[in-house]
């Protein structure tokens, strides 16, 4: 390994320009690390980039507003500061601009009124494509519109608004009004159910793996109260009496928008997951970056060199010996009068700050260099399998104009999130595989949660004159194509089982002393490290992505002889 001295500095190679990649090039970047003689350890940090832009901002678009440009965020990403400690600090220490964003939500569920309507709207098993690639739109290809009818509105301001509630625009007469009250009675008291469940579930330890029984486990058994780690949320909700009404009409909705994953994909996540995000987000506000993510971008990035920016670049791991692993990269040329390069060069550590899926491929093509060494290619299959338990779903979100796909005016809030009913969904699981139209390539399944996000609502700085500007997340009614401003599909990791069991084994401990076997050990073996949202307990969120790197970073500086000093 490099002496880490200015003259033979450690060479470090961070794969992926998301939130945990710039995060920990940064991190070690601008460390100020020393062994315990006093010598300081200096880190020579190249970035690698599949894209021609940094890949948290690459999917961004710029719109034009009152004369001035606005730089619209995609996707959208909104920070607690209950659940994203570690994100906020981060960027106060980048000194980003942080704007309260307490959205306020209106809940609505999709229906067709006949069946002879019932377009199917299929996730497509291909990538659709632009919607530049399609015909000359028109009103005529788009199928016509479910009803639409708000069951919810929510006023925001972690229920310290009053009224904390609102009437939806159908509920009209007395009669109405008088039932539609005595729902949202019981929809509180169910709220109060759940809130209490999840901190005592959280003050008893009982959401997260244990090695050993908790010394109150007799009396929490006389209580029906036991480890949930593993239990889906449909199971836990039924065994705990949680009225359906609120798992079905606002629990759901709400955890499929936060984890961007469908309805059935929540009523599988491990609760442990949803308890805690409960919990740690009560009594707390919302923000978002006030000059959005690329200013965190030209932050986190202003301390790399350019030479060790390596944009348009493909890469392939080689071992070079058992200390140093060799990066081949293939790197695009803009100018169509260049040929593409390629190059080699040799690190101390990488950092595999991707998808799971994707370090997995990468690092096949590091176990297939170990041709001669037979336990260090099983080694490296132990990390392939473990990556393969992570799973992921397929995101889309679209930037557009298309108002149809909001509520009636009265009943429109900052985030709106919308559902089929069960009919509809099961219309669709019976529809004929074959049928295609334009809904069936750009909008998602019925069994999705549709948000929509009002950017006009929330951005000071779009004027309000200006036509609505909307970004929906996971479309399942499909945008009309003349008022799309943009589209980017994404894959999105869930929590599963599977998933929380091999997690462990990727969780570094904070210190030294705490590292027991099984803990841990697939990060750092030869080098080669990861970094990631799914590399942290929890729905994946930034939070895990800013908390993975700053433990990839702490981990090898230890390895280095030294220990970082996180600024912040």
């Amino acid at each position: 390994m490099g002496t880490g001295t200015l003259e033979d500095p450690v060479k470090v190679a961070v794969v992926g320009t998301g939130l945990s990649g710039l995060a920990t090039a940064y991190l070690l970047s601008t460390s100020r690390t020393s062994r315990p003689d006093g010598s300081k350890i200096n880190f020579e940090v190249h970035v690698f980039e599949k894209s021609d832009t940094f890949g948290m901002d690459n999917s961004s678009i710029t719109i034009k507003s009152n004369g001035k440009e606005f730089r619209v965020d995609t996707p959208m990403r909104s920070i607690n500061g209950g659940s994203h400690d570690r994100v906020s600090k981060l960027y106060k220490n980048l000194k980003i601009p942080l704007r309260v964003a307490n959205f306020t939500y209106s809940f609505s569920r999709l229906s067709y009124v006949s069946s002879s309507s019932r377009h199917s709207s299929k996730l497509a098993s291909r990538d659709p494509p632009p919607y530049s690639a399609t015909a000359e739109p028109g009103e005529s290809q788009i199928p016509p519109r479910p009803k639409q009818k708000t069951i919810f509105l929510y006023e925001g301001s972690n229920g310290m608004r009053w009224p904390p509630l609102s009437l939806p625009s159908s509920i009209a007469s007395a009669t109405s009004q008088a039932s539609y009250a005595f729902h949202l009675v019981l929809l509180s008291f169910s709220y109060l159910h759940l809130l209490l469940l999840s901190f005592i579930y959280h003050r008893l330890g009982l959401l997260n793996p244990t090695e050993e029984d908790s010394e109150f486990s007799p009396g929490m058994a006389k209580l029906g109260l036991r480890n949930v780690s593993f239990e889906p949320l449909n199971d836990w909700c039924r065994r705990h009496w949680v009225w359906e009404t609120m798992r079905i009409e606002v629990l759901e909705p709400l955890i499929a928008a936060v984890a961007t994953v469908g309805r059935e994909e929540v009523g599988l996540l491990p609760v442990g997951e949803v308890l805690g995000y409960i919990v740690s987000t009560f009594g707390s506000s919302h923000y978002v970056a006030a000059t959005g993510v690329r200013e965190v971008v030209e932050r986190l990035t202003s301390c790399l060199p350019p030479p060790n920016v390596h944009l348009s670049s493909t890469i392939s791991l080689h071992a070079a010996n058992s200390r140093r692993t060799t990066v081949c990269f293939t790197t695009l040329s803009s100018d169509p009068d260049f040929d593409s390069t390629n190059r080699s060069i040799e690190f101390e550590h990488v950092i595999l700050a991707t998808q799971a899926n994707q370090a997995a491929v990468i690092l096949r093509s590091f176990r297939d260099s170990l041709w001669d060494r037979t336990s260090d290619q099983k080694a490296e299959q132990a990390r392939i399998d473990a990556l393969s338990a992570f799973e992921y779903v397929r995101t889309l979100v679209v930037n557009h104009r298309d108002e149809s796909l909001l509520p009636n005016k009265r009943d429109r809030r900052d985030l709106n999130l919308a559902t089929f009913s069960d009919v509809d969904v099961r219309a669709e699981e019976d529809a004929n595989d074959d049928e295609e139209d334009l809904a069936t390539k750009h909008t998602v399944a019925r069994s999705s949660v549709q948000a929509t996000h009002i950017i006009s609502r929330t951005h000071k700085h779009l004027g309000r004159d200006d036509s609505v500007v909307l970004q929906t997340t996971n479309p399942i009614v499909p945008v009309k194509p003349h008022l799309v401003l943009s589209e980017t599909w994404y894959e999105r990791a869930r929590v599963t089982v599977g998933s929380k069991k091999v997690l462990p084994r990727f969780l570094l401990p904070e210190r030294w002393e705490q590292f027991r076997k099984g803990r841990g050990d697939l990060q750092g073996a030869r080098g080669i490290w990861f970094a990631g949202s799914y590399v942290a307990p929890g729905i994946p969120l930034l939070e895990g992505c800013v908390t993975s790197a700053e433990s990839v970073a702490r981990g090898i500086c230890r390895l280095e002889g030294g220990e970082i000093c996180i600024p912040y």
